[in-house]
């Protein structure tokens, strides 16, 4: 028997290197920023590995961040990880077998619920993978609706326009990218884009800028879908737009940014709709005894029904971070959530403000109501400035492609000072 066709070896791996003109595995992460080995000394124990490794992860430099562009800093109290790290949630993995799985299956029929009390959506699915798949999702949900092929976007931050484009490579539907007028959409700017073969009409809230457009509450007056990406945290002190599909990115509800995820993609829609929502829907029912039960109501997925029917090749759900959006939301109350929403806005205010006063930057580059992010513009771009900033222990914000402008983000994280502290070394740089 020829092993080497089952088992990789030295010269399959040969194969591939050749293949991706690569002379080692060590050029796969050639492109990282950073490089850096263990090199540990072979034959030590347990623990004094475990001392060499802190002693070398004293080398990392705590910064107070300014990023943002849907994954912010925040304060996620210690029982939502408590109740999360139970064995009975953290192990839990799909719930094929209903019976056995009534605790998980509550925890997702609750986040549902609170979500869709949130964003005024009469459906809400247990989650997909993140803000930016959620948008890729509904484009496609938006096509089988009303087989149009077609979907409007304004400016998107990059990361989620090539998601986007990646999802629906392979459809028939398109992206047509529709321009913002000082940081806000033009409704009759926007007219001149629809036509008959518009499918959706795609817009955020807030949106890349950070402002809270009222331009997403009128779109409704044309005739084509609407969906919009929200930030569900501002849905606690704000009307929830009229829209047919509702996605946005759960991050910001109790999840830690970690390096960028895990994250937690919120979808909704009109119950009109249901048929054509991916991912998996829980619901409430009575047992053989009549009592109240949970089970899976719907999962339009390759793994339960015919292929060709599947609505998405989606083949889980953020279950684990949903749970913890639940308890989050559950701990903080609608109460609390309006508080931890006013006060990012007066900190935001208070930031705005501060920059505003140094004269060489404009902040907020666009007029107009803004939530926890707001763009700055300089005149000498932002490369000079981060750099500066990085070497003094702030990251500063993520500046946007091709433009003098900076998205500065102020989660509830930071304090006064620490506001103060960016205000006053963009004096110094300047």
């Amino acid at each position: 028997m020829d092993l080497e066709k089952w088992i990789p070896g030295l010269k399959k791996r040969e194969e591939m290197l050749s293949y991706l003109e690569i002379d080692s595995v060590e050029d796969l992460f050639a492109d990282l920023p950073f490089k850096t080995e263990l090199s540990l000394d072979s034959g030590k124990d347990e623990k004094l590995v475990k001392r060499e490794v802190l002693e070398r992860l004293k080398k990392n430099v705590d910064v107070v961040s300014f990023l943002g562009c849907c994954v912010y800093q925040i304060y996620v109290p210690p029982l939502v990880k408590n109740l999360c790290s139970r064995s009975e949630f953290l192990t839990s993995y799909t719930p094929y077998q209903a019976e056995n799985m009534q605790g998980i299956l509550q925890g997702l029929f609750e986040f549902q619920s609170l979500v869709a009390e949130l964003t005024g959506m009469d459906i809400v699915n247990s989650s997909v993978y993140d803000g930016a798949t959620a948008l890729g999702e509904g484009a496609l949900m938006a096509g089988r609706i009303n087989e149009k092929n077609e979907i409007l976007v304004p400016e998107l931050y990059w990361e989620k326009r090539s998601v986007l484009e990646n999802y629906l490579t392979g459809s028939s539907m398109k992206i047509v990218e529709y321009p913002l007028v000082e940081g806000k959409i033009d409704l009759d700017i926007l007219s001149q884009f629809v036509t008959d073969q518009t499918s959706c009409i795609y817009y955020e809230l807030p949106n890349l800028y950070g402002l809270i457009d009222e331009g997403a509450y009128k779109l409704k007056e044309f005739n084509a879908l609407v969906m919009v990406g929200v930030n569900p945290l501002l849905l606690s002190v704000i009307k929830p737009p009229e829209a047919d599909i509702i996605v946005g990115e759960g991050q910001i509800l109790g999840l830690d940014p970690s390096f960028g995820g895990p994250l937690l993609g919120i979808m909704g829609c009109k119950k009109d709709h249901i048929r054509q929502m991916p991912g998996r829907l829980v619901g409430m029912t009575k047992d053989a005894d009549g009592k109240r039960a949970f089970c899976l109501t719907l999962q339009t997925r390759e793994q339960h029904i015919r292929r060709e029917r599947a609505l998405s090749n989606l083949c889980t759900s953020q279950t684990l971070c949903a749970l913890a959006c639940a308890i989050y939301i559950e701990l903080l109350g609608a109460r609390g959530l309006k508080k931890l929403a006013s006060e990012l806005m007066t900190k935001t205010k208070y930031l705005m403000d501060g920059i505003a006063s140094l004269g060489d930057f404009k902040a907020p580059a666009f007029s107009g109501e803004y939530f926890n992010e707001f763009p700055v513009e300089s005149g000498s771009g932002w490369e000079g400035i981060n750099a500066y900033l990085l070497e003094n222990g702030v990251q500063g914000g993520q500046v946007l492609d091709n433009s003098n402008i900076s998205l500065i983000a102020v989660s509830e994280e930071h304090t006064l000072k620490d506001l103060d502290r960016l205000v006053k070394l963009l004096e110094e740089f300047k």
